[in-house]
């Protein structure tokens, strides 16, 4: 079994390759067309292209890793359908999960792998890239103003609706204090300056609360100065979106959102999407092998449109199942994992029917 083994790997090897950089080249044009008038129009520096192509390729081979395994599986197992050595191999009666068990590994494996860039390495270079793309199109980079940031400090969270990092100014500032788990006192101001163990507040209330959560004194002030705990300078960083944070950072991101009473459903979505879409890879694997192996002859055609067609189901299924999500019409969990659910249920349905047919 393991010479069986090594040899479908062997076959599986150069055909997957050349599928996944097939289609990293494929996305990667569609930025070359977009940036390609600011090369030649504004001679943008060769080296800024360059270094903007670099920084996509992480998101790029996620995207290419799920399509390119499915294809990759269709010209190998299609090369040992043709030479009749698929047929040999069916006729030791060996189930066909047993038969393909190193490629369904292998898109195990690159599923983790998936998971792994997504986790460590995109958020690492997305906002790099988005700091390239405004040196291309802009001839000065405009400042890096962030919006409606919330971070915490031990007891106390923060919200500034906005900070410019090259400076000491803030906007439109509100500060929860919270004692036992509850909030007992809100600062909100105008504006603000901030130092390194205070920031400067002007323009603002301040209200504290009993513990019904009621507002039992209110007052104004002018200026006041607010001691703060030596918060950690990344939280001036760029802005973030769901796809720039890593697991743990989305997750502290949300708990957050939570406890000042903010919406996190499309968060959460987010959050669990992150694991239920590098399991791609896997699924396309588990539903297209048993399909693909009933190759024959003429019909190559039309295993290449299945191919396509389940890839085209599963994002139109697991795009449908987010949007249900974020409108509260199923669980965050749920509109992540339905898809993943059904289709490994129906790759499993049809191994046995492969093996019963």
């Amino acid at each position: 079994m393991r010479i069986m083994d090594r040899y479908l790997i062997e076959e599986l090897t150069s055909p997957l390759l050349l599928c996944i950089s097939a289609l990293c080249l494929l996305f990667l044009s569609s930025i070359i067309f977009e940036i390609g008038s600011y090369l030649i129009v504004r001679k943008v520096p060769p080296h800024l292209v360059g270094l903007l192509l670099l920084y996509r390729i992480p998101a790029i081979l996620t995207m290419a890793i799920p399509i390119g395994t499915l294809f990759g599986m269709l010209f190998a197992i299609g090369r040992l359908a043709k030479d009749r050595e698929l047929a040999v191999f069916q006729m030791t009666h060996i189930k066909s999960i047993r038969l393909f068990l190193p490629y369904l590994i292998i898109g195990l494996l690159l599923s983790l792998l998936s998971l792994f860039i997504n986790e460590q390495v995109v958020p690492q270079v997305n906002n790099k890239a988005e700091l390239v793309m405004r040196r291309i199109i802009f001839d000065n980079p405009p400042p890096e103003l962030m919006k409606n940031v919330f971070f915490r400090d031990r007891d106390r969270f923060y919200y500034v609706g906005e900070i410019k990092p090259n400076s000491t100014q803030l906007q439109n500032i509100m500060i929860f204090e919270m004692r036992n788990g509850k909030m007992f006192k809100m600062t909100a101001a105008e504006t603000g300056e901030r130092e390194a163990s205070v920031w400067n507040l002007h323009n603002g209330l301040n209200y504290e609360f009993d513990d019904a959560g009621h507002i039992k004194q209110e007052s104004t002030y002018a200026s006041i100065q607010l001691p703060v705990n030596n918060i950690d300078k990344s939280v001036y960083q760029l802005e973030k979106t769901a796809q720039d944070m890593n697991m743990a950072e989305l997750r502290q991101f949300i708990s957050t959102l939570k406890q000042q009473g903010i919406q996190t459903v499309s968060y959460e979505v987010d959050y669990y999407l992150k694991i239920a879409n590098p399991l791609s890879t896997f699924i396309f694997a588990l539903l297209g092998i048993p399909l693909i192996s009933r190759i024959r002859g003429k019909e190559k055609l039309l295993m290449t449109g299945i191919c396509i067609g389940i890839v085209l189901l599963y994002y139109i299924l697991a795009s449908s199942c987010a949007a249900a999500g974020r409108a509260n019409l199923v669980s965050p969990i749920l509109a992540a994992w339905i898809p993943n659910g059904l289709f490994m249920i129906t790759g499993g349905i049809l191994f046995w029917w492969v093996d019963n047919d």
